[in-house]
């Protein structure tokens, strides 16, 4: 994976793992980061902004970068809510 592409994966799997755990804000704030850092065109990651903000989401940074990540975590949270709905669908129908 090239730099460029790096750093689009790092954007997107930290935006979205932002907001499944607050606000995107929040965690820029939290990381010490300035307003709107994740929407700048980024030339390089830094190093110490991402070990920060894969802590704050409890991730590793390799899940950070990992682009199947955001998708893993997509599936798991589908995969629950129709589980949640098939069981709530059962037991109204068996009441």
């Amino acid at each position: 994976m090239d730099e460029r592409e790096k750093i689009f994966q790092f954007k997107q799997n930290a935006r979205y793992f932002a907001k499944s755990r607050g606000t995107i804000g929040d965690m820029e704030r939290a990381v010490g980061v300035s307003p709107g850092y994740l929407s700048r065109d980024l030339k390089s990651l830094n190093m110490t902004v991402v070990l920060r903000i894969a802590k704050y989401l409890d991730m590793s940074v390799d899940e950070l970068l990992n682009p199947k990540s955001r998708f893993d975590a997509e599936a798991k949270r589908v995969t629950k809510e129709l589980e949640e709905k098939e069981q709530e669908r059962l037991k109204n129908k068996w009441n």
